[in-house]
């Protein structure tokens, strides 16, 4: 799962622990997650890291210049991408992943 954040926007710092509990719950199950994040705004290093310790984040953060943004035809934020040997097979908010649906996937 690929998820595009960003530490100024309220909505992507709302799903940022419940990203974690599902990555908490599914990893020894075979999901593998990393969070996207640009620093456009008023984002920095400093902010970023800050929401990540807030939230005890352990899955994988790296910032990109939007190329992995334009890639997955991201149009705004939080959004999630879903692979699966090499496909795109979910794309959309990560508040609506279900676990039924994470289940299936793995």
């Amino acid at each position: 799962m690929v998820v595009f954040w960003e530490s100024w926007c309220p909505h992507c710092r709302d799903e940022v622990p419940k990203l974690q509990q599902v990555y908490t719950t599914y990893k020894s199950k075979g999901l593998q997650m990393i969070g996207l994040t640009r620093l456009t705004k008023n984002a920095t290093d400093d902010t970023v890291k800050e929401v990540l310790t807030q939230n005890k984040v352990t899955y994988p953060i790296a910032k990109e210049g939007g190329q992995m943004a334009t890639y997955f035809a991201v149009s705004g934020i939080p959004a999630a991408a879903v692979v699966k040997d090499g496909k795109v097979i979910w794309r959309g908010h990560p508040g609506r992943i279900t676990d039924d649906m994470l289940k299936s996937w793995l």
